[in-house]
């Protein structure tokens, strides 16, 4: 008699869907859905001439840009209720003149819009002398002929522990390329 003989087979499918069950019902609210839920287009007071989207990450929704004074607005966020924060994580989008990040015709990008931007390094938080890990940057530079606006780099970390069980991570990424492939100068 072979050990599949008997109802064997079935009582182990049976076993394996079961498994199978629990593992989704244990699974968090979130996962195998995407982070990125919808898309807002900036819009800031006392900013104009140009425009992006970004996108509404689940759990780090951003709320109502701020103005904080001429050519400077920032995006705060919501966060996951396991951090505890003393201040809302937030984006900084300001317009700069191009003596401040240097001339665009060093910039070797170009989005779709021909817009021309890099990611940028700065120096001024860090001790003289130090290098960059390849990758690293602060800023999102976007080029028009007589300014430019900076975008900073959102730290927001990774989520560890029992907080990464049950929120998802602000997704960097989609963030980023979202406003580099809609960003364009506006009349």
């Amino acid at each position: 008699m072979s050990v599949l003989q008997g109802g064997t087979l079935t009582k182990i499918s049976h076993y394996l869907f079961a498994i199978g069950v629990s593992l989704f019902i244990a699974m968090p609210a979130w996962a195998g859905e995407p982070a990125v839920i919808s898309t807002s287009t900036f819009h800031c007071p006392g900013m104009s001439g140009f425009t992006f989207d970004y996108p509404v990450i689940r759990n780090w929704e951003p709320r109502t840009p701020v103005s904080k004074g001429r050519g400077r607005c920032a995006i705060p966020f919501n966060w996951p209720p396991c951090l505890r924060l003393s201040a809302a994580p937030q984006v900084v989008v300001e317009t700069v003149p191009l003596s401040v990040v240097g001339t665009m015709f060093d910039v070797k990008s170009t989005n779709r819009y021909r817009v021309r931007y890099e990611k940028m390094f700065d120096p001024s938080p860090y001790i003289s002398g130090y290098e960059p890990k390849p990758g690293n940057w602060d800023w999102l530079v976007f080029y028009s002929r007589n300014k430019a606006v900076r975008i900073s780099r959102a730290q927001f970390g990774k989520l560890g522990g029992a907080c990464a069980e049950k929120f998802n991570d602000f997704d960097e990424q989609a963030f980023y390329d979202l406003i580099i492939y809609t960003f364009k100068w506006t009349p």
